[in-house]
């Protein structure tokens, strides 16, 4: 993500979010390469940072609504937990990179109260689309 940034480009208007969930491809960040103190480094280059619940759709709509009345960008750290809702998935590092698949993508939709149906025909849109097969309406 952007650091330095000049007074003169008047980015007020700039809000920068991080999906701050502490984790990366193979372990929480703290063991590999810890980016604390996070909030006083992005204050150091001026930013005007606030922290956030990013499973707080609230919060993440105010963070947006933010303005800045000088010339500094905002930076919002939102606090996140990988796979959260999901009792298979939640915290675990290994969701970083591997894809939910048969059951586990079944038991996903039933967690959140996700039609199974209405799932699966949005996964094979989406890959319908993605090898650019013409929709079959």
């Amino acid at each position: 993500f952007p650091v330095t940034i000049d007074d003169n480009h008047q980015l007020n208007n700039l809000t920068v979010i991080l999906d701050y969930n502490r984790l990366q491809g193979m372990g929480n960040i703290d063991q590999i390469s810890s980016l604390e103190p996070l909030r006083q480094k992005l204050e150091g280059f001026r930013y005007k940072v606030s922290e956030i619940d990013g499973h707080d759709f609230d919060q993440i709509r105010q963070a947006f609504a933010k303005d800045s009345s000088d010339n500094h960008p905002n930076f919002v750290i939102a606090n996140t937990t990988k796979g959260k809702g999901l009792s298979f998935m939640e915290g675990k590092t290994i969701w970083h990179y591997k894809i939910p698949k048969g059951e586990q993508t079944m038991a996903a939709c039933m967690e959140l109260g996700v039609d199974t149906k209405d799932a699966a025909n949005a996964v094979n849109d989406l890959l319908d689309a993605a090898l650019g097969k013409p929709n079959a309406q």
